[in-house]
């Protein structure tokens, strides 16, 4: 090669006791508590600076901390979601790292490593649906009808949801009014459930919202 041209070496893994302090903390400021001992390795492209020096770069630009962070959130957000249902036996799904697009999680797909819907319909499951939904940013359906889940319908919800579907479980409480903010669902339904109060006033800026 010729001086100070780079060579893009594969990938450099930083396991779980890693070697590179920096990112790590901005990790774990940015997810509040995360810790990325939910993987078990981070992979970051290793740039090899070929000139007289011969010093090894890593690179980890704006696109690529965007893209680990998100990838960090993700798994987060699956892995909380798994917990607050009570761990049930679904196969390929744990408590804590994994890969739940390469993995085929039973019920959750993918488009590359976004989770576009988790379809688990009459699987059987309890426990509640937790505080952490929201940051699934790019799931367009979450279909969890036909099981015992309850406690209350999170306030929490991701803002890219078109379908929605929760009917014939145990919910209880009110529906948030934070439904408002779901400005791209056409499809819901609550029904069969112990919630009380009145339909929010929400709903009328849902107006993409066909079936209820």
């Amino acid at each position: 090669m010729e001086d100070g041209e780079l060579e893009i070496y594969h990938c450099l893994k930083l396991e779980k006791q890693a070697y590179w302090d920096f990112p790590l903390q901005i990790f774990e400021e940015i997810i509040h508590g995360f810790a990325l001992a939910f993987f078990d390795a981070l992979m970051f492209v290793v740039l090899v600076h070929s000139n007289s020096y011969d010093a090894f770069y890593l690179s980890c630009g704006a696109m690529y901390l965007i893209a680990c962070i998100a990838l960090l959130l993700l798994v987060a957000a699956i892995n909380s979601l798994y917990a607050a249902l009570g761990s049930p036996l679904l196969p390929g799904w744990i408590a804590s790292g994994g890969d739940p697009c390469a993995e085929a999680w039973q019920g959750v797909q993918c488009n590359g490593s976004d989770i576009m819907s988790i379809v688990l319909n009459g699987a059987n499951l309890g426990g509640q649906l937790g505080d952490n939904l929201g940051m699934f940013a790019s799931i367009k359906a979450i279909d969890l009808s036909n099981n015992q889940i309850g406690g209350n319908i999170p306030s929490n919800l991701p803002v890219t949801m078109q379908n929605f579907f929760l009917s014939a479980n145990q919910f209880s409480g009110s529906i948030p009014d934070s439904l408002s903010s779901l400005t791209m669902l056409t499809d819901m339904s609550l029904n069969n459930n112990n919630l009380s109060g009145e339909i929010p006033d929400a709903f009328q800026s849902l107006s993409g919202l066909i079936n209820l």
